[in-house]
């Protein structure tokens, strides 16, 4: 009996708005994960070359590709790319609900390459879930068509994808984002009371909730803010600080870290993460603050919370709400944490956990 011959998988995702953070999220974690655990071959095609990129890991070799440039125009180049080239790939990866060009690259994958698959990959949340169901005839006769061209469709969070399966009359499996590293758990002191990750300044965040909540606990504690700070956003810093005198004593910006190794460092000697966001999709953030054993606040707008959080892991607090967030981040005190349970938790939501099931999904 002759040698079975496993035929290499190839992958082509597809990024209108590829920048270098993409690489650690999804959108380059899955391909990179992919060709290392199952020796897949996959590309990450984008409109034009990115400033400003940093390999997320030393070992990471995703090829990242750009169309010639026949049209002036990012999509009509990469549908361009995407007809010429169908036939050459197993697997189209495509991401995001709110773009009409996804399904004009859906219907052209599936037009040259009647035997590939696509793939959706959706971060909707409860806010995307509820302007989807809020949407005129048009946007809702996209969507469908949409949902009905695509092979295989995931969100990141389990409610929203049973909603969306029972809307949209399909299957939408459940895909979260994840952390990645080695499950060398921190087990010393932690210095910080309270962090935040993310960009600060945008309204979505909802930093100046937290800076409120901060400002009127009655306990002592320190918080330090990780992340790029929006220009517009400087003045109200400084506002807030003569304000606020004897609290922004204990109030740090970091500004953005892009170093892993230094940003690890702050989320092992940290204590609690906080996620204020008035709206957020998955809220990464979460998980990778879970991988470091720190316990997690979550406003109630923030899609992964619903789908992991428990007692035992983090609270969620009601959104744009302050003084709910400042009651809870006060009564820390008597809460009993235990890492141990912490990290457990983590280990469902790490990045090879997750590729390994999507890999069962697509072959």
């Amino acid at each position: 009996m002759g040698k079975i011959v496993m035929r290499t998988m190839k992958m082509l995702t597809v990024d209108l708005g590829l920048n270098y953070k993409h690489y650690a999220k999804d959108v380059g974690m899955i391909p990179y994960l992919l060709q290392k655990m199952y020796e897949w071959e996959c590309k990450i095609l984008g409109p034009k070359k990115i400033d400003n990129y940093i390999k997320p890991y030393d070992d990471y070799e995703v090829e990242t590709i750009f169309p010639e440039n026949v049209y002036n125009n990012d999509i009509k180049n990469i549908a361009l790319y995407i007809k010429e080239h169908a036939r050459e790939y197993d697997v189209l990866n495509l991401y995001h609900i709110n773009t009409r060009n996804n399904l004009h690259f859906c219907n052209l994958f599936h037009k040259y390459n009647p035997n590939g698959i696509v793939y959706l990959k959706l971060d909707l949340g409860f806010r995307g879930l509820d302007m989807c169901k809020a949407d005129g005839f048009l946007k809702r006769w996209y969507k469908k068509k949409l949902f009905h061209a695509a092979d295989v469709i995931s969100d990141e969070n389990q409610d929203v994808c049973v909603q969306l399966s029972n809307f949209y009359k399909c299957n939408v499996d459940f895909v979260p984002n994840g952390w990645y590293g080695k499950n060398d758990f921190y087990r010393g002191e932690r210095k910080i009371d309270f962090l935040y990750v993310g960009r600060i300044g945008i309204k979505e965040k909802g930093v100046d909730i937290l800076l409120d909540a901060f400002a009127q606990m009655r306990c002592e504690a320190n918080l330090h803010l990780v992340g790029k700070i929006e220009d517009s956003f400087l003045q109200e810093i400084e506002e807030w600080k003569m304000k606020h005198p004897k609290a922004s004593k204990h109030v740090f910006f970091h500004g953005e870290i892009r170093d892993k190794n230094e940003l690890n460092y702050i989320y092992d000697i940290s204590k609690v993460l906080v996620i204020p966001s008035r709206w957020e999709s998955f809220g990464i953030v979460l998980v990778e603050g879970l991988s470091h054993g720190c316990f997690i606040l979550a406003s109630s707008t923030v899609s992964a919370a619903s789908s992991i959080l428990n007692d035992n892991i983090g609270f969620i607090f009601e959104s744009e709400n302050s003084a709910s967030l400042r009651n809870i981040m006060e009564n820390l005190e008597k809460k009993a944490i235990n890492r141990e349970i912490i990290y457990s938790t983590a280990t469902a939501y790490n990045w090879e956990s997750i590729v390994e099931g999507l890999n069962k999904l697509l072959i």
